[in-house]
């Protein structure tokens, strides 16, 4: 229609949305004063740019003669939103939204406010092709709709089905009627880019009629939106979870759930699974369940294509229950389309991988199937042997898995240590399961605890029994390899792998059969480690071998432990009397004892610092070690040093710890070996407190 058959030229509102694009917005502006049409309202919103772009528009308006608003955000906004705001401020009949690096051909209001006019109010918009420019602005070869979709004819009218394989409609080419926004929204700010989301919505609702005039040009440019796979994928399918029940390019969506899985992308993989329940499709699903159970990617890219070909071959393409579980529905409507070494293969790897999704996988499978091969993985799993020390084994089970004593577990409904000795044990190479049971104790794996007593009791086994004792006994990890390496070095030269008395009490079955195979270096640690832990039990062991022995080491810890020496203290004590000259020189004790005290008087003090006994003296009174007292009061009778005596009037007259701590540690260091003599704990109490206040006052 032209001009002057339309008198009334009804209100256009052109937008921009600008963000850092100094280098085109007036190639932009220009485009749109030039146009022939005389009636446009032009919003401009700024997003916060960086650039000199605000300077440049501001210059701009001062030369334009039409009505405008410019609106400059005060932050960075992106996405959709802009556009809302700018869309907020439009009063025109129609609407049109350039980006603020591309330019309308001077005729495009004109032509197509001539075209909507004329049509019926069913024609919600009107679009057209667009010239493809470079950065410059200099032509390049094709344009717009042909670059991004092949059409004999060029849609027109009811393109919503043809839209939803894919854009194809330049932003600047269109132009809409402004009230339908009413009912379709605005730009959903959610999305990455809006456009075309919003083309379909238009499209669903409305015929949008192709108009042959080129109506603009679009720059293709390095720098221009772009953005994350993953963020782009969850927009497509944020998009077409709004057309849900429309012909959706299935293909496509594949793709797009390929690249959301490989990606790791949970919101999409969320839309995967909403859109797949919905079309019951199974290769959505299977995409989606992929994800959710941990199947890596290089088993997934061999169930996809497995699934294409089942479909190919023209069974269904549906899923039949998408109600059930993930785990019943990939074994129930995906896992038929693979071979099963395909499915012990993606066990195996959650295994291997500790993954815990795919244990849900393993335990139905497992169940389903009753194969030992599958049971003695996940009793491994759930028993924590790590796949390196399994794998072996695992390996053997699935080679003799013909073998007619293992081809079922008889017990499959019974996940536990028993089914492991009753249906796998048998099968299973000594070494392999020590290996399994030793990186269990090292890494305190309470849940395989329980097989140490069993397998003890079945096997009688040295090196079960070792370390299900060293677990009991609380012996450190350290220690315990050293305790373990002198086991596989006995068994190695030839002697018996097996204890001789089963049967014998825990202490005594270690003092047998253990502690033979320890040399005294060894057992000394074995003994500093049980007094540092206050590990009783090893204590009492440590006790019988002290009395046998006479060992030096030994005899000091018992005597530690009977005087309630706290472990710190005592710990350093016990390196001091190890490096001296005179426990090198005589390791083992040559007289008996019959008081504790006397035992530490005469043998333990002599071989220790001053400060050292002090130290001790005070930890006892701040343990409330009462049994160390005697030992204070002869040490005292013996050098009349005022510290000791501090500590036996503090201990006396109830001092608390933190009191006795501060008066302590003044005493020390007033005086430390002032020698005086107090007749009574009274005058000595006093004289305590007339220290502090001297060194006070000083």
């Amino acid at each position: 229609m032209p001009l002057n058959n339309m008198p009334d030229f009804p209100l256009v509102s052109v937008t921009t949305c600008s963000y850092n694009n100094s280098a085109y917005i007036i190639d932009t502006l220009d485009s749109i004063r030039d146009q022939t049409y005389p009636n446009i309202e032009l919003i401009i919103v700024d997003d916060f740019s960086k650039d000199n772009s605000v300077q440049l528009i501001e210059a701009w308006l001062k030369n334009y003669k039409g009505k405008y608003r410019f609106i400059k955000n005060e932050k960075n906004l992106a996405g959709g939103e802009p556009y809302n705001i700018a869309l907020k401020h439009a009063t025109g009949k129609y609407y049109s939204v350039v980006d603020s690096d591309d330019v309308l051909m001077p005729e495009k209001i004109a032509r197509q406010v001539a075209i909507l006019e004329a049509a019926d109010k069913s024609v919600g918009a009107v679009y057209s092709d667009a010239y493809l420019i470079d950065k410059k602005g200099e032509p390049l070869d094709g344009s717009f709709i042909p670059k991004h979709r092949q059409f004999s004819t060029i849609p027109s009218g009811n393109i919503y089905d043809e839209l939803l394989k894919g854009n194809f409609i330049p932003l600047m080419s269109l132009l809409i009627r402004r009230n339908i926004f009413k009912e379709i929204g605005g730009y959903d700010e959610s999305l990455i880019y809006g456009d075309f989301d919003l083309w379909l919505r238009i499209a669903a609702k409305y015929q949008i009629q192709f108009s042959d005039y080129v109506s603009g040009k679009y720059r293709i440019r390095p720098g221009s939106l772009t953005n994350t796979i993953k963020n782009w994928e969850y927009s497509n399918f944020r998009i077409f979870e709004k057309h849900i029940d429309a012909p959706l390019p299935m293909n496509w969506l594949y793709d797009m759930a390929w690249k959301a899985y490989l990606n790791g992308d949970d919101e999409s993989m969320k839309l995967v699974k909403t859109i797949g329940t919905h079309k019951r499709d199974r290769i959505l699903i299977a995409n989606y369940l992929l994800w959710q159970l941990g199947i890596n990617e290089e088993n997934g890219s061999v169930i996809i294509p497995a699934i294409h070909n089942h479909i190919a071959k023209g069974l269904s393409n549906l899923i039949f229950n998408t109600q059930d579980s993930d785990v019943n529905i990939f074994l129930g409507e995906i896992a038929h389309s693979v071979s099963e070494p395909v499915l012990i293969k993606i066990v195996l790897d959650g295994y291997r991988h500790n993954n815990p999704k795919t244990k849900a996988l393993l335990e139905a499978f497992a169940a389903r199937k009753n194969d030992p091969y599958l049971l003695t993985m996940l009793l491994f799993w759930n028993l924590g042997i790590s796949f390196d020390d399994s794998e072996a084994f695992l390996q053997e089970i699935l080679d003799k898995r013909s073998d007619s004593r293992i081809q079922q577990a008889s017990k499959a409904n019974e996940l536990s240590t028993s089914l492991i000795l009753n249906e796998i044990a048998f099968q299973l190479p000594a070494d392999i399961l020590c290996a399994a049971l030793e990186e269990a104790y090292f890494n305190k794996n309470e849940a395989i605890k329980p097989l140490f007593n069993e397998l003890t009791t079945k096997t009688g086994n040295i090196l079960f029994t070792t370390l299900r004792l060293l677990w009991k006994f609380n012996i450190s990890t350290e220690l315990g390899k050293q305790i373990l390496s002198a086991i596989h070095l006995n068994i190695k030269n030839g002697k018996s792998e097996m204890v001789s008395d089963i049967n014998l009490p825990d202490d005594q079955l270690f003092t047998k059969e253990i502690i033979p195979l320890m040399s005294m270096p060894q057992l000394q640690a074995l003994a500093i480690d049980a007094y540092g832990t206050e590990n009783i039990e090893t204590i009492d062991i440590i006790k019988k071998i002290a009395d046998k022995t006479r060992d030096f080491i030994l005899l000091v810890v018992c005597r530690f432990s009977n005087l309630r020496i706290p472990a710190v203290q005592g710990k350093r004590i016990l390196t001091t009397i190890r490096n001296s000259d005179a426990y090198k020189t005589q390791p083992t004790l040559s007289r008996n004892y019959t008081s504790d005290v006397d035992f530490f008087i005469n043998e333990i003090q002599p071989l220790i610092p001053f400060d050292d006994f002090k130290a001790v003296a005070a930890s006892t009174y701040f343990a409330d070690s009462k049994l160390f007292i005697p030992i204070i009061r002869k040490s005292y009778s013996q050098n009349a040093n005022r510290y000791l005596k501090a500590v036996l009037a503090l201990w006396k007259y109830k001092v608390n710890s933190h009191t006795g701590e501060i008066i302590l540690d003044r005493i020390n260091g007033y005086c430390e070996q002032k020698r005086k003599n107090y007749y009574i704990d009274l005058c000595i109490y006093k004289d305590i407190f007339h220290a502090i206040e001297t060194k006070n006052t000083r």
